[in-house]
């Protein structure tokens, strides 16, 4: 279609959602210069839309202190102007009703909408490529190819705004490094900001640091010098902004602010937690000025003070030394070009730096591999090395995953052994606790496929020339392992071959454990495709490159299938080697048991159909491999239902587990009624939606349950 002129973007809240919505802005600006693109907000954000050079139409507010009065009002105000277009970012209940107010021909809302506002849309917006785990900005991008222009980001955005030089006189003629200790959630905040920063002062003489923060802030001792700025409780939302422009680097918890240094292309670095970077991280995440620290086990109190302090330093270095290389050549600091000229003299440095490593690595493998071989040769030597592997056993989460399988039928497979580190901790594992188990070694064992390796499995600086030169050091493996196998009694089998020729022969086959460490996109995606049917219920399949930045292709392709198939992708922490994993499901039905068993009642037998048939389009239905059905705690009432926590099924799947529920029984039907009324008192208010419709749930599940 052609590109519209006049152009509504709705996105009231919160900041950083509308930072990255005014990215898509500036993109339609980038590309449609004579766009006429108004915006609808809180009244709390306005200042930031206003003074934002992409929004050039009108800023119409969303007053949420008077909700009835405030939404009739903003309806009234959308139904009198009109749009070419509108672009519903939010796909909340209150936004789709704005859209459906608005005047314009097309109205448009991306797949993730939720409380039932797909249905005041004329067209949905698709997915990117990467499906339902996108990044929350690659969705709203989207929307441009919808109205003629490209899903692509040019330029970061600009917001008219100054540096606070009239809150502190030591602002002006400095570039500070810049920390936001605040976060919306106090799960998202690290703690340690004060003691990161006496360590940037400490070991770099010439920095400034800034603190900015909302909550007043008492310096310790070691902070109170000219050196440290504290702006707490001192500054207004477009000052934090105006300061921001002004820094150097900027050190953030995921919080409005770091998303706003994304979008002016300001270098940061993002400590996250319970948050992915991957879904809502400075995008696009870990590419060019945008770094990211993520906590162990998601947890920010196990992110110690030196890791952080180390990346700040290096990127501060690296700074100084890109200043040094301008002043030398002439160039302006704040050229555009500059991150990407500077960087060009040293590429053959660099890569000859990598093969040197990479050399050094061989060279320590093969001192170790000589020590094994030594080790082998006697029964003492052989007793110490049993014991070196059950050690490495006991901190891997991989083996404790492992170990919850053995009570299954089926075997064990590994798909990508490399020189067999993890094949050996399985193989002792097995030849302990279940020593009639098969373990199968799949790899080929000399490289990847031709052309398997794609663009999407090559990280920054993961150069395809050392991807293929991974394996030159892997011929003499099947050897070693054929030799480890018959020492030590362990039932193993060597398959080599590629997986799109080799694993077909498994097709009869049932595993329990299925072990996946294939590197790249399309081997992950052979491997999933050929086993996960031959993954017994209960079974599970441990991914080794999982959030992996060497390979993220295998993200991809994890998150791609169990998106399209289902299941959760949770992370096992019980040692000290953290696993992502994948349990296959028992009985997807034990999870409706109550339903189950009202099916068994005498005279059932069509409702038993419908439940089955229910079922089936339940496991179906999923994103970002969870599944989105609110069920009554332990009595496995599962249905859509239209909640602020919650996606509506596809229209399909929810007319059929409406119409199986109402013939299996009524008492369900109360629920679900009882649902929809909370909802509607819920949707327009600032409560914790997600804990008040659980409880409910659970009082009216336990109030069924009597009834019945």
């Amino acid at each position: 279609m052609n590109s519209p002129r006049r152009i509504l973007i709705i996105k009231p809240s919160s900041l950083g959602d509308i930072i990255q919505g005014l990215r898509v802005a500036q993109a339609i600006r980038d590309q449609r210069p004579d766009a006429e693109i108004s915006w609808v907000v809180r009244d709390k954000f306005a200042d930031v839309v206003k003074r934002c050079s992409a929004v050039n139409g009108e800023v119409i507010l969303f007053d949420r202190t008077n909700v009835l009065r405030g939404g009739l009002d903003i309806l009234k105000r959308l139904r009198q102007r009109h749009y070419d277009v509108v672009m519903d970012l939010q796909g909340l209940l209150r936004s789709g009703l704005m859209t459906w107010a608005a005047n314009a021909p097309l109205k448009l809302g991306h797949r993730l909408c939720r409380e039932g506002s797909r249905y005041f849309y004329d067209r949905l917006v698709p997915f990117p490529t990467s499906g339902f785990t996108s990044h929350n900005l690659a969705v709203m991008l989207q929307f441009l190819p919808e109205i003629g222009l490209q899903a692509e980001l040019t330029s970061p955005i600009h917001l008219d705004c100054q540096p606070p030089y009239h809150v502190d006189e030591r602002l002006r003629n400095t570039r500070p490094v810049v920390l936001l200790p605040n976060s919306r959630e106090p799960a998202r905040e690290w703690a340690p900001f004060a003691e990161l920063a006496e360590g940037i002062l400490k070991n770099n003489p010439a920095a400034t640091v800034v603190w900015d923060s909302h909550i007043p802030f008492d310096p310790p001792p070691g902070l109170q010098c000219d050196r440290f700025v504290n702006l707490s409780s001192r500054t207004t939302l477009m000052d934090m902004m105006g300061l921001l422009q002004t820094a150097s680097l900027v050190v953030a918890n995921d919080s409005g602010g770091l998303h706003v240094a994304a979008a002016m292309g300001i270098p940061l670095l993002g400590l996250y937690g319970p948050t992915f970077p991957g879904d809502s991280g400075p995008y696009p995440p870990g590419v060019g000025t945008n770094r990211i620290l993520e906590a162990p086990d998601r947890d920010l109190s196990k992110l110690s003070v030196d890791t952080v302090l180390d990346q700040v330093l290096s990127i501060i270095s690296s700074q100084t030394d890109r200043r040094q290389s301008a002043a030398w050549s002439g160039s302006a600091l704040n050229e555009p070009h500059l991150r990407f000229t500077i960087g060009l003299p040293f590429g053959p440095l660099l890569y000859r730096e990598m093969e040197l490593s990479m050399k050094r690595h061989e060279r320590r493998r093969l001192e170790r591999d000589l020590e094994t071989d030594r080790m082998l040769q006697t029964d003492a030597g052989r007793q110490q090395y049993w014991e070196m592997i059950a050690e490495r056993c006991a901190a891997d989460s991989m083996i404790a995953l492992l170990e919850t399988t053995l009570h299954l039928p089926g075997d064990v497979i590994e798909c990508g052994v490399y020189r067999g580190s993890s094949i050996q901790t399985i193989g002792r594992t097995l030849a302990d606790r279940a020593p009639e188990k098969t373990i199968y070694a799949c790899d080929s064992f000399e490289g990847f496929p031709e052309e398997g390796v794609g663009r999407v499995d090559v990280g920054f600086l993961r150069f395809l020339s050392r991807i293929r030169k991974k394996f030159r050091t892997c011929a003499d493996t099947p050897e070693r392992l054929q030799k480890i196998f018959s020492l030590f009694n362990i039932r193993g089998e060597i398959v080599r071959g590629y997986f799109s020729d080799t694993l077909g022969q498994f097709a009869a086959h049932k595993f329990c454990f299925i072990h996946l460490d294939c590197d790249i996109y399309s081997s992950y995606m052979d491997c999933l495709n050929t086993l996960y049917d031959n993954l017994v219920p209960g079974g599970v399949i441990v991914f080794d490159d999982y959030r992996s930045p060497k390979w993220p292709g295998a993200e991809k392709a994890v998150n791609e299938f169990f998106g399209r198939v289902g299941g959760d992708i949770l992370q096992c922490t019980e040692r000290k080697e953290p696993s992502w994993y994948v349990r296959k499901s028992a009985n997807a039905q034990s999870k409706a048991a109550w339903g189950f068993l009202l099916c068994q009642r005498p005279g059932l037998k069509e409702q038993r159909r419908a439940f089955g048939a229910f079922m089936d389009v339940r496991r179906q239905v999923t994103w970002s491999g969870r599944q989105f059905f609110f069920g009554a705690a332990d009595l496995g009432l599962s249905f859509p239902l239209w909640s602020s926590s919650t996606t509506l099924a596809r229209t399909a799947g929810s007319r059929l587990s409406i119409t199986c529920w109402m013939r299996v029984s009524g008492i369900p039907i109360l629920v679900m009624i009882c649902s929809a009324v909370s909802h509607i008192l819920i949707c327009f208010f600032p409560v914790e939606r997600y804990r008040f419709v659980t409880s409910s749930l659970r009082r009216w599940s336990s109030m069924a349950s009597r009834l019945s």
